[in-house]
């Protein structure tokens, strides 16, 4: 009996305490920006969306944590385009020029590819803010227009991959073509 009771009192406990938590839930997605909408897509370029939840050090610091989310997202695109650019250069040299797919494979490890992607990011610019007017979470949107986009990537690659030889020539004629095609895929998606 004793226990039967006990149980009763926690399991009333964990109702009323469970009851009395609000959460707010944020505005619906019919009433968020276009470009939150659309996850920062971007026809000039890439872009994406970062969000912070209201911070008590203040507007400054929730807005650079946004930026920083959303520039994170747009890292890991740039990552996917550089990775396809490269993979594609290499099996399209595999067979006309293996030394130049050689030259690919060996130049872009985790750490150039990481290095590209920083210097791609650094033309990141934030262009839109918004604050949910319900749980006062801040949407900021970063792009890289494409005008920029794809000759920093092609410029950034081209460094790693300096070389006054022929196989280097064609690597890096050949990586061009497939950053292009690459962003050309990404922006499909």
């Amino acid at each position: 009996m004793r226990y039967s009771c006990l149980i009763i009192v926690i399991m009333s406990l964990i109702v009323a305490c469970s009851s009395s938590t609000v959460v707010p839930e944020g505005t619906t997605v019919q009433e968020q920006p276009d470009w939150v909408q659309n996850l920062g897509m971007y026809p000039k370029g890439i872009g994406s969306i970062g969000s912070a939840p209201r911070s008590p050090m203040g507007t400054q610091a929730q807005r650079n944590e946004a930026v920083m989310v959303a520039r994170n997202q747009l890292a890991g695109q740039l990552q996917t385009v550089v990775q396809n650019a490269s993979t594609q250069s290499q099996k399209q040299l595999l067979e006309s020029s293996p030394k130049a797919a050689e030259v690919i494979a060996s130049s872009f490890t985790e750490v150039t590819m990481r290095q590209v992607v920083n210097q791609t990011l650094t033309g990141s610019i934030p262009i839109k803010q918004w604050i949910d007017p319900v749980s006062n979470e801040l949407y900021v949107w970063v792009v890289i227009d494409e005008n920029n986009l794809v000759p920093r990537i092609q410029a950034s690659m081209r460094q790693q991959l300096q070389g006054e030889s022929q196989a280097h020539q064609q690597a890096l004629n050949t990586m061009d073509e497939q950053i292009q095609k690459a962003m050309n895929l990404q922006k499909q998606q």
